[in-house]
């Protein structure tokens, strides 16, 4: 009997940690674009604007002109959500870039 009480309890809680998907830090599932989150995050190979230093770092040789890119987000709570991206195109199809992201 008490090996049927502990399969019990441990296929339970098999099964309860199967169908839990959520986290104490769902904030870093956050998008960083909204043309991104229209895609459903498939964004790695359209990578033409300073975005892609999130989703495909390699990709921001593509853009061919200096670029900035701010966002914002007000959440629930009070929680505000900030991002900026800058790309600085180089020769050669060479880009240097740098992405601040701020949650308060």
């Amino acid at each position: 009997m008490r090996i049927y009480i502990l399969f019990f309890c441990f296929l339970s809680s098999f099964v309860c940690s199967i169908f839990a998907e959520g986290t104490t830090a769902s904030f870093l599932k956050l998008g960083f674009s909204a043309r991104a989150r229209g895609l459903g995050e498939s964004f790695s190979a359209v990578s033409e604007t300073p975005d892609a230093i999130f989703y495909n770092p390699a990709g921001i040789t593509n853009i061919q002109r200096n670029e900035i890119n701010f966002s914002y987000g007000q959440l629930l709570e009070n929680v505000n959500y900030n991002s900026l991206r800058y790309i600085h195109s180089l020769y050669n199809n060479n880009a240097i870039g740098i992405m601040i992201n701020y949650l308060s």
